[in-house]
Order: structure tokens, then C-alpha cells, then sequence
């Protein structure tokens, strides 16, 4: 269990920055802040997906209660306009906000009573439910329930509600809102015993801070159908559903409790180690299931994070070791293997899955990540199976990036490295733009692709070897580990270069892709060298929260990530702190030092994150600079997996 302090629920800036998600495994999900405040367009109650194959919309924005206690009225709603102004300021009656094996959990206490609220979504379909559970209550209170609808994409800044635009009528207990511009409707039911007054009408310039703050339209109108009223005597609970499924939401609403509550439950089952218990409650709201393009079947993803990040190749292969195979889930990682292959084109798998449910293929280390994976999941799994199955497909990837493939990819003959990039393409995971412009262009030989190159390598010329085959790799081995060698090295700084061969030479900032050249199995470094680069990324580049992507020493570091879409960019890879090459460092680390105990206290730090930012989760960045703040996603998959695997490890080797 997660808890917030009293003196933090009480702050509405303090509790502004702090948000709560609850996911339903086809890429839906609800999210707002610990108070009930949005604060982003991308927060909602039932922010549901739709195919091809996600275009997730907001449905329902959220509800506001108000609690009547005799003749007193008590709002337990807060919403934030456009001048600033709060109101209402239910906050003051918030006592507690906890996690209950993921669960939002509010506590409210007015009027002599106790309310307890709890939110989740139904596992596999677009509904929410909200508990209402009274306590310590010495006579029946009256609840009233008003929902604030807006029927939009995710990505799309707020719009003013236009009078008219949205229809609400009652069918079978159920009430059903409708716009002429969604092809969607929204059912909604209070149960049991819930009653409705029909009342349509729109509240005006609601301000989303978040988005104000990283230089996007920041206001909306949200339209509210009217109230539903139900009546709760001490134990007594009851609730409101939303759905935008064909059929409507359950109306027993503590079943569907307590079918969540079980699937929870087995999530974590046997597990004794608190911390491990958060992350796999975490890991799992990033694994889903979606509608395949172009097809009727379902096809098991890994989004890349919450709230705004589809399915990404590269992001999937290195979050897979943490997210699957450190929580035994084997076949959904068999799964995920064989569909990304399945789609590899020209030797190369998807950078990423849109929204549309098209394949951009604009990255050259998405595929040798693949290997690491598969390498990672045989070991894990014990399923050799898959390496005979897909060997074949493995040789084709190899030959293409032999032979040259998209983006200027192609092993250089003189030196058996692998080059990347062209002119205004970014294929490495450093991919910000500025105006069409890549700000860490990177063209040339980057460090992290040829020690993922030489680990590529490595593994199909032991993979020839124990399925039978033709080592055709064994020599390419011997060359890319000789050229790495040879030319890699930054005697002056005793680091590795991070760009070599490219339109300006040798680029020798001081950066964490050198990790890679360690950290993988297959490393083409001696001992000295792996342990001078592991202490020159320490002393520069680790932070409590994973490694700085430039040292501060460059002229070109930014330290804090803030402003609009361009200065973020900027600040993304010049010197933003990512919490998933804490993973890479600390496999490099014990590489060098054998020291589990250093690697314990590299895990520190974000059990008290997870009561940050996206509570229960981990952040996908933070600033470089002190207090290295938590910026962008509030729950990245890389970084939970990352975390969640160095944590099983240290736990089963240690």
C-alpha cells in the first residue's frame, strides 16, 4: 500500500503533482491527481481506446460529489478555471489518498461521517467504476454524482462546448450521452438504487496547468447531463458506472469489485517484498492487448508509457526482460517476439506502432535490442524452440544490415562497425527534434549501436553453434570487436567516444550510450577498459534516479527540463536524467565490481519515487539538475521494467 501524507493532500500544489492511473489491458485507462483536480488533457475517468488499433478518446473527464448530511451540503468535488480560482475545495475534506494493491483509494470525512471512495476499470473493456463506501456514519447521507463529459481524441487541446452539441437520454436505468461528431456513447448507471435528474449543461473554462505549463491550449469546456442521487446508510456502499461498450456496465458494482480485486491479487501472489509488490502491480497496466491492424485478432503490446505513448519497438524490447520475464510471464513474451518479427521489413522491426495502427521503421537499434531480448527470454524461459523457428528470419536481418538497409545502416567493410543515419534522420534512441532538426544527430558510428551490433554478433554465432548451423558470424565477431576497440577509445578521457566517423569526426561528449559497450552480454572491451568506462559515467553522469544523458561539464548540458514543446526537446538528451539506463549501469557495475550491496542502494531512491509524480509507478525522466525533479510520462515502461528487473535480480542472486 502507497499512502500520502495529510499535510501534502491539503496543498493543492503540492497535490497537483501528484496523480493516480488505473489502466483496463487494451489501452485504456483513468487518471487524474490525487485531489480530483485534471490538470492535463490526458487526464480522464474513462479514457477509452478504440480500434485501429488504440486512438484512445476521452469520454468521461471525471465526477464531482457533493455529501449531504442532514441539511448541510458538503462539496467533495475541486476543479481549477482559467483565472486560477479552485473551487470547490473538497480537498479540505480529503483525510487520505492511498494505493490499495493499485487501487485509488479517498477517504473523505464531513459532517460527522466517513466516505470512501475507490476507482478501477474493468480488465479487457472500456468501463469504470466508483465505489462510494460509507463509514462511521450515524445516519443515512444523501449522495449526489454529476459526470463531466467530453467526447475527444487524447491528444487534442480542449475545445469550447458548443450549445447543443451533446444529447442525453434515459433507457433502462441507464443514461446514454451522445454527440453528432462521436461515433461513440457514453452509458452511465448508479447502483443500486440510483436515481437520475436529467439537467444538461456546460461548465466553462476548466484550466489544465500541465499543459499551460509545457506551452499547449490549457482550457475546456466539460458538459455535465445532469446528477444521479443515491442514498447510503452506515455500510452501505454504492456506485457509479460509465461504459462505452455495446452492452452496459455491470450494475453489481462490489462484484466487479471484487473480480479486480482477485485479478490484483494474483498479480502479486507470493510476493513478501513490498517494493517488488508496487512494481508488479506496475508493470502490468503497460502490457496489453489490441486489435491487430488490417485483422480480427488480438495482438499482445507493450505501451511505451502513460499517458501519451503508443507501442514502440525499441522501447518494448528493452522493457521486456523487466516487464515479462522478471514476472514469469513467458508466453506473452513468446508472443510479443514472434509478432515483432513478424513485421520486421528490409531487416529492420518497427520503430513504432501509431495510433492508425501504421509501422514507421526509423531506428537502427529497435533490432539489435531484439536480439538481446530473445537472448534474454531463451535464458529465462528455457524455450529453445523459438530459436529454430526464428533463425532463419534472424539471418535475413543480418544480411540486410550487412548489405545496408534504411537510413544509411550498413556495416563498414574496413573496420566490420556499423554506421547510422543520414542527413536530418535521428535512428538512435536520442531522437528529439527541434523544427524538422535533430538535436543530437548522432550520424556516423554511435557507440550503443555497434556494442549492440557486436552483441548481435556474438549471439548468432553462438546460436549457430548450439542449433547446428554454419557459423557465418564468428569472423564478423572477431573484426566489429577489433574495430570497436581500436577506435572507440578516448585515451584523453579514458571513456569511449560516442560518435565516431561522422560528417564532424569524432564526437567525444561524455554521454551514457558507452554504458551498452558493458552492460550487454557480449561486451568487446577488456577489463580495464569496461571499469575506466563504468567510474567515468559514475563520476559525471549518475544520479539517484539513473543516469544524466550529457554531463554537466559540456557547454551544451540543459539541467532542467521545462518550457514548451522546443525547449523540452532541447533539454531532452542534453543532459535529462533517464531512470532506465539505470538498469544498463547497474549490470555494468557489478560486471566490473561484483558489489551487490552497491547495487541494492542504486534501488533506494525510487521507493520513496513511487509516492511521486505517477503514484505507484516510475517516471520516465528527471532533471538533471538537484532536486533531479520527475518530468514527462508519469509511468514509462522502460523505467519500471528496468527498475523491476535489477530489483529480481539483486534478489535471486544476491
Amino acid at each position: 500500500m502507497i499512502s500520502i501524507p495529510g499535510s501534502i493532500l491539503s496543498d493543492p500544489e503540492a497535490a497537483f503533482s501528484r496523480e493516480w492511473l488505473v489502466t483496463n489491458g487494451i489501452g485504456g485507462y483513468a487518471s487524474s491527481t490525487i485531489i480530483g483536480t485534471n490538470t492535463r488533457r490526458y487526464h480522464g475517468l474513462l479514457v477509452a481506446s478504440f480500434p485501429p488499433p488504440l486512438e484512445r478518446q476521452v469520454l468521461l473527464a471525471k465526477v464531482d460529489e457533493e455529501l449531504i448530511v442532514g441539511s448541510e451540503v458538503y462539496l467533495l468535488g475541486a476543479n481549477e478555471y482559467h483565472d486560477g480560482t479552485i473551487h470547490p475545495c473538497g480537498y479540505r475534506f480529503l483525510k487520505s489518498f492511498r494505493l490499495n494493491l493499485g487501487i485509488p483509494t479517498f477517504e473523505y470525512r464531513a459532517g460527522g461521517v466517513t466516505l470512501v471512495k475507490q476507482i478501477w476499470l474493468e480488465h479487457g473493456k472500456g468501463t469504470v467504476y466508483v465505489l462510494y463506501s460509507l463509514q462511521d456514519a450515524p445516519c443515512e447521507v444523501g449522495l449526489r454524482i454529476r459526470p463531466f463529459c467530453t467526447f475527444r481524441g487524447y491528444h487534442h487541446d480542449g475545445w469550447r462546448t458548443k450549445q447543443g452539441e451533446f444529447v442525453a437520454l434515459t433507457q433502462d436505468g441507464q443514461v446514454i450521452v451522445e454527440s453528432a461528431h462521436a461515433p461513440y456513447s457514453l452509458k452511465m448507471l448508479a447502483s443500486p438504487s440510483g436515481e437520475f435528474e436529467l439537467g444538461d449543461d456546460c461548465h466553462r473554462s476548466f484550466l489544465y496547468r500541465a499543459e499551460r505549463d509545457r506551452g499547449f491550449d490549457c482550457l475546456e469546456d466539460l458538459y455535465t447531463p445532469g446528477v444521479f442521487v443515491v442514498h447510503l446508510s452506515p455500510g452501505e456502499s454504492a456506485g457509479l458506472a460509465a461504459t462505452c461498450e455495446r452492452q452496459g456496465p455491470d450494475r453489481d458494482i462490489e462484484a466487479a469489485f471484487s473480480r479486480e480485486l482477485a485479478r490484483r491479487r494474483a498479480i502479486v501472489r507470493g510476493e513478501r517484498n513490498s517494493f517488488r509488490r508496487k512494481l508488479l502491480l506496475a508493470a502490468d497496466q503497460f502490457v496489453i492487448n489490441l486489435p491487430d491492424h488490417g485483422s480480427r485478432s488480438k495482438r499482445r503490446a507493450i505501451l511505451a508509457g502513460y499517458h501519451w505513448f503508443t507501442d514502440w519497438g525499441r522501447d518494448t524490447m528493452i522493457g521486456l526482460p523487466g516487464l515479462l520475464l522478471s514476472t514469469g510471464r513467458f508466453s506473452e513474451a513468446r508472443e510479443i517476439l514472434l509478432r515483432y518479427i513478424e513485421w520486421a521489413d528490409g531487416g529492420m522491426i518497427p520503430n513504432r506502432f501509431t495510433d492508425e495502427g501504421s509501422a514507421e521503421y526509423n531506428t537502427a537499434d529497435a533490432t539489435l535490442w531484439y536480439f538481446q531480448a530473445l537472448h534474454a527470454y531463451v535464458t529465462a524461459s528455457g524455450d529453445h524452440e523459438i530459436l529454430h523457428r526464428l533463425f532463419p528470419r534472424l539471418q535475413e536481418v543480418m544480411d540486410w544490415h550487412f548489405r545496408g538497409t534504411r537510413f544509411g545502416i550498413r556495416v563498414d567493410s574496413s573496420d566490420g562497425l556499423l554506421f547510422a543515419g543520414r542527413d536530418g534522420s535521428q535512428v538512435t534512441w536520442m531522437d528529439a527534434c527541434v523544427d524538422g532538426c535533430p538535436v543530437t544527430p548522432r550520424i556516423g558510428k554511435p557507440v550503443e549501436i555497434n556494442a549492440l551490433w557486436f552483441n548481435a554478433l556474438s549471439l548468432m554465432s553462438f546460436w549457430a553453434q548450439q542449433l547446428g548451423k554454419v557459423d557465418r558470424y564468428a569472423s564478423a565477431v572477431a573484426e566489429c570487436k577489433a574495430g570497436f576497440r581500436r577506435k572507440f577509445w578516448y585515451g584523453r578521457g579514458r571513456y569511449l567516444y560516442d560518435v565516431i566517423d561522422g560528417p564532424t569526426g569524432k564526437d567525444s561528449s561524455l554521454r551514457p550510450n558507452q554504458i551498452m559497450a558493458v552492460s550487454l552480454p557480449h561486451s568487446p572491451l577488456g577489463p580495464g577498459r569496461r571499469k575506466a568506462v563504468v567510474d567515468a559515467v559514475e563520476r559525471a553522469l549518475l544520479t539517484p534516479y539513473g543516469l544524466r544523458s550529457l554531463s554537466p561539464d559540456d557547454p551544451e548540458y540543459i539541467g532542467i527540463y521545462q518550457g514548451g514543446p522546443a525547449e523540452r526537446d532541447r533539454a531532452y538528451h542534453q543532459g535529462t536524467v533517464w531512470p532506465w539506463l539505470l538498469g544498463q549501469f547497474a549490470d555494468a557495475h557489478y560486471r566490473v565490481y561484483r558489489d551487490w550491496d552497491r547495487i541494492a542502494g542504486l534501488l533506494k531512491p525510487f521507493r520513496r519515487h513511487l509516492a511521486d509524480a505517477g503514484i505507484g509507478s516510475i517516471s520516465e525522466i528527471f532533471d538533471g539538475d538537484r532536486p533531479h525533479d520527475p518530468k514527462g510520462c508519469i509511468a514509462q515502461a522502460w523505467s519500471t521494467a528496468e527498475i523491476l528487473r535489477i530489483c529480481t535480480r539483486l534478489m535471486s542472486e544476491a
